[in-house]
């Protein structure tokens, strides 16, 4: 099988570059897939030894457009724990706090300004509390929804609200 866009990119980003799949084999697919299976991989010793960030790309349709050379320089800019994406759009439309707490604290861009769980990059020790947090409200979401999501037959949840909510 030819190999998607996302990893073409990421292989060609040059030999420091490593990509994991972390949700190919996550079934039935919710929007957990791509926290908990990333979490299992990054709240790891062995893998923290070897690697300090993290930058997580969700979907096939995303790629690198340019060299990730200076990524960490380009990420320490922003004296952050954690960068996430960002969009033009406001999703989901009904949380107005997030929106408007968003035009208001977002600098770097009048375009982009609205947070888009699509990507994000951190440090992994600084990552991993807020992917932990995620799967609690995950899980009691889940709880807490149970019935619903039996009628359903799918579970609601979405990473993109509890990012904003953070």
């Amino acid at each position: 099988k030819d190999m998607r866009l996302s990893e073409r990119s990421y292989k060609h980003c040059n030999e420091n570059c490593n990509f994991y799949h972390v949700a190919q084999n996550y079934h039935p697919w919710d929007w957990l897939g791509k926290i908990g299976p990333l979490l299992t991989l990054i709240d790891d010793r062995e893998f923290q030894t070897n690697y300090e960030y993290v930058v997580l790309t969700d979907a096939d349709d995303q790629s690198l457009v340019q060299s990730p050379m200076d990524i960490v320089a380009r990420f320490t800019f922003y004296n952050a724990s954690l960068v996430v994406g960002g969009e033009a759009t406001s999703y989901p439309h009904w949380q107005n706090e997030e929106k408007g707490f968003e035009n208001a604290v977002s600098p770097w861009s009048r375009h982009h300004q609205h947070l888009n769980a699509g990507g994000f990059m951190g440090r992994i020790v600084d990552v991993i509390p807020y992917l932990k947090y995620m799967q609690q409200d995950y899980e009691n979401f889940t709880i807490t929804n149970a019935e619903e999501i039996k009628q359903r037959g799918r579970n609601f949840w979405r990473d993109q609200t509890v990012w904003r909510q953070m």
